[in-house]
């Protein structure tokens, strides 16, 4: 669902987005981040729902639902190459595509879902930073 249409809802129910933040105890900007999808936080987004009415699958589909992967044509090409290999040959397959990504990035790839956006970004959120380097250790002064 858009930001708007969450505000918008809140606001047929009597909230604003500034008080809501009051009664959960945050500050505005925080209410904000969650409402836009860039930050986390399950007793906010809980809430919202009970105000709303929607679902979390509703609210934030890229979150609690199933969200449409939108793959590009060779990476669809790759899938379905993939798909017509046989058990063998995709278990020799998948060590390679890791070490190049590897190679890539520089750092071995994590596992699990990688979410992304439709600009071709990686989701925000504590729960979801797959994707994101990591950051440079600071400089110790000596």
């Amino acid at each position: 669902m858009h930001p708007a249409e969450i505000q918008a809802a809140l606001k047929v129910r009597g909230y604003s987005q500034a008080a809501l933040a009051k009664e959960c105890g945050i500050k505005p900007a925080t209410m904000s981040t969650v409402i836009n999808g860039r930050s986390r936080s399950a007793q906010i987004e809980e809430r919202i729902s009970a105000i709303t009415g929607y679902t979390l699958e509703e609210l934030w589909p890229q979150w609690h639902g199933e969200a449409p992967l939108v793959l590009s044509l060779d990476e669809r090409a790759v899938v379905l190459l993939y798909r017509e290999l046989p058990p063998s040959a995709r278990e020799q397959v998948l060590p390679v595509l890791r070490e190049m990504s590897r190679d890539v990035r520089g750092r071995s790839p994590r596992r699990g879902a990688t979410i992304v956006t439709a600009k071709g970004g990686f989701a925000a959120g504590r729960d979801q930073h797959i994707g994101v380097p990591p950051p440079k250790p600071k400089k110790s002064r000596k």
